[in-house]
């Protein structure tokens, strides 16, 4: 059976930065919180291997839209650094995820989708697989509401 038309759960925006070599300061000043009141207090940065990211979850807010003005306020005083770190080879991007079932969707405002612009940098969205998600079902199944 085919879940109806939900929407993303737990939906999370990121700037993600990939780095060439090792981390510099460069990143972990566009990363940080140095101006009081420019990065929300909960927002995270987070690390993996070879990358770095600026977090924005539900703990911020549950909207996709209110995660999207909150980076790009952020961003917006970072033009520079960002357009720096891109010049040393660093990859650049803002990633939207969220937990989705077959047939769920994912809407961004006009609004957002203009500050998303502004930033000029690759928007990536990542769907994370529903745990109820059943293999047996048609991952095409959702079409056929349409």
């Amino acid at each position: 059976m085919t879940k109806g038309r939900g929407h993303w759960e737990s939906p999370v925006t990121a700037l993600v930065v990939t780095l060439r070599g090792e981390p510099d300061e460069a990143v972990s000043h566009l990363l940080s919180s140095e101006v009081p009141g420019d990065v929300p207090s909960n927002a995270s940065v987070l690390s993996g291997n070879g990358w770095r990211a600026l977090v924005l979850d539900e703990s911020h807010s549950p909207t996709i839209d209110e995660q999207v003005r909150a980076l790009a306020r952020v961003l917006a005083s970072r033009k520079r650094q960002l357009a720096d770190l891109i010049e040393s080879g660093h990859v650049v991007h803002i990633d939207i995820s969220g937990t989705v079932g077959t047939g769920d969707q994912l809407t961004v405002s006009p609004a957002s989708l203009e500050r998303l612009k502004e930033l000029a940098l690759p928007v990536t969205f990542t769907a994370l697989a529903d745990q109820e998600h059943h293999m047996d079902e048609d991952p095409l199944a959702w079409l056929d509401g349409l």
